[in-house]
């Protein structure tokens, strides 16, 4: 049981300056509190700005709202869900890409007094039926045609499933049975200001420790909610404020969905926290992403390591914006975090990992850093480093728990796993309707939650611990992917005797998901042919494979495991 160094406040990832950390917010503050402070505080200053390729997806001409609109347009929709008869508690699941109206939506379902739910928007049929077995959400909001594919048709569908779901809104869809349009809700002149936010949601704001956001984890037997209270969400947003330094002068430009601790809470909450205006991005489009960088005077952004060195490459890191610094979201753990060095760019670089959803780590970019050598120990605020005092726990405390594997004189090696806790942690257990997430949201008597990364000590590098993939999950163009749900869904292919997933390390995407198979007699499958087959299915289209290979075999374990180390020696 390794706890790394002494207690200590790591120095903040961003850039130099005055530390903008204010004390950790109170126990009774819930996360649209801050909007409505900024409302009273900076009401004309922009909140959320659609980005400028709205209306080439079917989604309207792009906007903006400012903080006050935007609290109250938050207060007017939450008194429309609580009316459509939505009791406080309840769970609301969006699918809904980044644009100005869901931060909004969010922030009314928090002040209703339920509990937000983002879907990721490739997400199709087969993962939302999974997906609503887990959190029974009494309602959904979606928008239409998007990026080829009619999002509240599909959710129409899915709703016919199950019958906990009561209602099915969209913004920006064509009419059909079963579907509430919501786009009035969205309109500003319409939003009167009511009475005062208190009273207007009189019995449904709730407390701190209520739930507040779930986001989605991949575990070998597929996606899984994560939840986060209030206080934990509040947390996160501030952890991420003071490691990224951001303060009310920035503009943060957000290309990340809000489905991962990532997108939501050290990006999303992290600006909401510190007042910066928000950019929103949908989906990546390089070019479209460097407008917004140079028309936007966006101060800070995060993207993965291929896109920073992209920009780097083409001379659009420096001089043709305003960034101060730039966040580097990992893949981690993944060997692609090996392959890249950012020592010699201009700009500071933070390193953003998430930790299998239950927490995100962050460090200032250092030459010769490796991307799986990771900080070990407390992390706390500036304000919070005397534990004795009220909110005095770290926001994360990371610690390894396993078995000494070798002794090198006076120097050990402990491989095992990675557990965190901390305030910005889930403290669980999450008691809704998804037993798979039980099982695996249970802290430990001290509270800490079991990251099921494998990760390794070597006493001779103190305070630093290197982590290492997970063999049941694959990670592809930006989304881990269990690989047992693919064996399944590929040998569910009528014309296949046996098939399973296998990837080949890629430096940009991650991992190439390939479909080794066994065709049956007399048949001459193809890859389109198998893509066409899970697309009926409803499969989320980053779960097709990019090629299919025949093979002899099919290498199983005694318990039925793939070796799918051995189906790389086949070919």
């Amino acid at each position: 049981d390794h706890p790394g160094a002494s207690p200590r406040t790591p120095e903040p990832a961003g850039t130099t300056g005055a530390d903008p950390v204010s004390d950790p917010p109170p126990a009774t503050a819930t996360a649209d509190r801050l909007l409505h402070e900024l409302a009273q505080a900076n009401p004309h200053q922009a909140a959320f700005t659609d980005p400028p390729n709205r209306a080439a997806f079917g989604l309207g001409e792009p906007g903006s709202f400012s903080w006050a609109e935007a609290d109250r347009l938050a207060s007017a929709i939450a008194r429309q869900l609580l009316a459509h008869g939505l009791e406080p508690g309840c769970i609301v699941a969006l699918q809904m890409p980044n644009i100005r109206e869901l931060p909004v939506l969010l922030a009314a379902i928090w002040r209703a007094g339920m509990v937000g739910v983002p879907l990721p928007m490739m997400w199709r049929l087969n993962e939302i039926h999974q997906a609503i077995a887990q959190i029974d959400p009494a309602a959904i909001v979606t928008v239409g045609p998007f990026a080829g594919h009619d999002h509240a048709a599909t959710i129409c569908e899915a709703a016919a499933h199950h019958l906990a779901i009561r209602h099915v809104f969209s913004i920006l869809a064509p009419q059909r049975d079963g579907v509430t349009p919501i786009d009035t809700w969205f309109a500003v002149e319409r939003a009167v200001a009511g009475p005062d936010e208190d009273e207007e949601t009189a019995g449904a704001t709730p407390p701190a420790s209520a739930t507040a956001l779930m986001t989605w984890a991949e575990g070998p037997a597929g996606a899984y909610p994560v939840p986060r209270t209030h206080a934990e969400l509040l947390a996160a947003g501030e952890a991420a404020k003071h490691e990224l330094r951001l303060t009310g002068e920035d503009v943060v430009l957000n290309a990340y969905p809000f489905t991962t601790i990532t997108g939501v809470g050290a990006q999303f909450m992290a600006a909401l926290s510190a007042g910066a205006s928000q950019l929103l991005h949908i989906p990546f489009d390089y070019g479209v992403f460097l407008s917004q960088l140079r028309e936007g005077a966006v101060t800070y952004t995060a993207v993965p390591p291929a896109v920073i060195e992209a920009m780097e490459q083409r001379g659009d890191l420096v001089g043709a914006s305003e960034l101060t610094r730039i966040g580097c979201i990992w893949p981690s753990p993944h060997p692609s975090c090996d392959a890249y060095d950012f020592s010699g760019l201009a700009l500071p670089v933070i390193d953003i990992y998430n930790l299998a959803e239950l927490a995100f780590l962050m460090r200032g970019h250092t030459p010769g850093d490796q991307g799986r050598d990771l900080p070990l120990g407390k992390f706390h605020l500036p304000s919070a480093q005397n534990e004795g005092a009220a909110g005095g726990q770290p926001y994360l405390e990371t610690r390894i728990r396993g078995c000494v594997t070798a002794e090198n004189g006076a120097h050990r090696k402990l491989a095992g796993t990675l557990f965190v806790r901390g305030t910005s942690v889930p403290s669980g257990p999450f008691t809704s309707a998804g037993a798979l997430s039980q099982s695996l949201l249970v802290p430990d008597a001290q509270g800490y939650l079991d990251t099921g990364i494998s990760a390794c000590v070597d006493e001779s590098r103190a305070g630093v611990f290197r982590c290492s993939r997970n063999q049941a999950l694959l990670y592809h163009g930006g989304a881990w992917v269990s690989a047992a749900e693919l064996d399944r869904l590929y040998s569910e292919f009528p014309w296949f005797l046996d098939a399973a997933a296998f990837a080949i390390s890629d430096r940009i995407m991650g991992d190439r998901i390939y479909a080794a198979v066994i065709p049956k007699p007399d048949t001459s499958p193809s890859l389109a042919d198998l893509k066409r087959f899970l697309a009926e299915k409803g499969v989320a289209p980053y779960k097709m494979p990019d090629q299919l290979i025949i093979v002899s075999a099919i290498p199983r374990t005694s318990d039925g495991a793939v070796q799918r180390e051995q189906i790389l020696q086949q070919i």
